[in-house]
């Protein structure tokens, strides 16, 4: 057994609850079968905390098993955004209608309500694209901007051309968050704008996403 896997395991039955959501975030990290073992068995944790790390951990790997403690996590202030992230990366139909009644809330923050319509898209939910398609014209700063980065991460039509028109224009408020969704995109026909942005621009934060 590799010594990484078997210190978390370690970590992961230890007394401390911290220690264990601490173990349950490197076994996400870690990937493979018996980390995802490990992880299924923290999902009956006594602290929730730890069940909502490995839950989390196993989204972002691919597994379904902690569906239902994301969909409670949903109701937490302090957990749901966390949740809708790994919601949109594990796109289960399963959490669908959860996040419909998430997204259908009055008063979301709008970072909040931006990140929902991505994970109700990747749920199945196509008034999830419309959504972000408004979120690319708003005038909310914030708003816009982590629309553009999901624009890039989910691979949504038009990406490319989009994101390098915004990287490419220097009066742009949102070439960072461009940067950023152009790296998730993963498409190699950015790699150019994104080598010379990072030699050319004197924004500190810009040039080191774009490297």
């Amino acid at each position: 057994m590799p010594q990484e896997l078997e210190k978390l395991l370690e970590q992961a039955a230890a007394d401390d609850s911290v220690l264990r959501g601490r173990a349950a975030e490197g076994l996400g990290e870690l990937g493979g079968a018996p980390a995802e073992e490990k992880l299924c068995a923290l999902l009956e944790d006594k602290d929730v905390i730890v069940r909502f790390k490995a839950a989390v951990a196993l989204a972002w790997l691919g597994n379904e098993a902690g569906a239902e403690v994301l969909a409670w996590a949903l109701g937490r202030t302090e957990l749901c955004f966390t949740a809708l992230q790994a919601v949109t990366e594990l796109g289960s139909k399963r959490l669908f209608e959860p996040v419909r009644r998430f997204f259908s809330r009055w008063h979301l923050h709008p970072l909040e309500r931006v990140q929902a319509a991505a994970a109700l898209l990747c749920c199945g939910g196509p008034e999830g694209e419309d959504f972000l398609r408004g979120c690319l014209k708003s005038d909310k700063p914030e708003e816009r901007g982590l629309a553009i980065e999901l624009w890039g991460r989910l691979k949504m039509p038009g990406a490319l051309d989009l994101l390098r028109g915004i990287l490419n224009d220097s009066s742009e408020t949102h070439r960072m968050d461009a940067a950023r969704g152009l790296a998730q995109l993963g498409d190699k026909r950015s790699l150019q704008l994104l080598d010379r942005v990072a030699r050319q621009t004197e924004d500190g934060g810009l040039v080191e996403v774009a490297a």
